[in-house]
């Protein structure tokens, strides 16, 4: 027989540095649920830019859903950076401090959670005293037109335009190239994730993108 004890009695909401998720009485994790957070998003998208990348040598086609999965794997590392022992890092300032409030008591009802946008994460990696356990990110300015040409791509892809584009492989190459470097970097700046995190899902990934890219005909 079934406890009749109400639901919310046996279970509670995981915080949000190790994912949301549903965890019992006893501590462990609920295999009814998967777990979304920023670390957990960029480990899978890694993994899964590592599988297109592959395909790509036979369907060069892939490299544009490997160029999405880059996308939102350097997003997640963002937000997963700035995040910060408060965790309202990646929040717009004003966002912020509503979560502030709320966390101290001062605000009765949770804020929403809406993150910065790509670009702006981009830009505030890059900011003074915006990173809890790292110093600003510095970028070429190579760097840094590869990350506006992987967002512009990218929007290209999720919000279809009633044109055709054509890409160079060549060009998609060599955005990708650059993606294991920049990861790696944005990763790193997020020092205060879980140790025993996803990060050889990371490296793994990031290791096969870089396998096999040479694979990619160009020509």
């Amino acid at each position: 027989m079934g406890s009749n004890r109400p639901l919310t009695a046996t279970l509670s909401l995981v915080s949000k540095r190790s994912g949301i998720g549903w965890v019992n009485e006893c501590g462990h994790h609920h295999r009814m649920y998967v777990h979304i957070s920023p670390y957990e998003t960029c480990a899978a998208q890694a993994q899964r830019c590592a599988e297109h990348v592959e395909a790509a040598a036979s369907d060069p086609q892939r490299l544009l859903d490997a160029l999405r999965c880059a996308h939102l794997a350097l997003m997640a590392a963002m937000v997963e950076a700035l995040s910060g022992t408060a965790g309202v890092g990646a929040f717009s300032d004003k966002l912020a401090a509503q979560h502030l409030e709320f966390m101290r008591g001062t605000r009765s009802q949770m804020p929403g959670e809406r993150t910065l946008t790509y670009s702006e994460l981009f830009s505030r990696v890059q900011e003074p005293g915006r990173l809890d356990f790292s110093d600003p990110l510095v970028f070429s300015e190579h760097e840094k037109r590869v990350v506006a040409e992987i967002d512009r791509f990218r929007m290209l892809i999720d919000h279809p335009k009633p044109t055709m584009w054509g890409i160079e492989v060549v060009e998609l190459v060599q955005l990708l190239v650059r993606l294991p470097d920049l990861l790696e970097r944005c990763v790193a700046a997020a020092g205060h994730r879980y140790l025993d995190g996803p990060d050889e899902k990371v490296r793994d990934g990031l290791h096969r993108i870089k396998t096999a890219l040479p694979g990619v005909p160009t020509k």
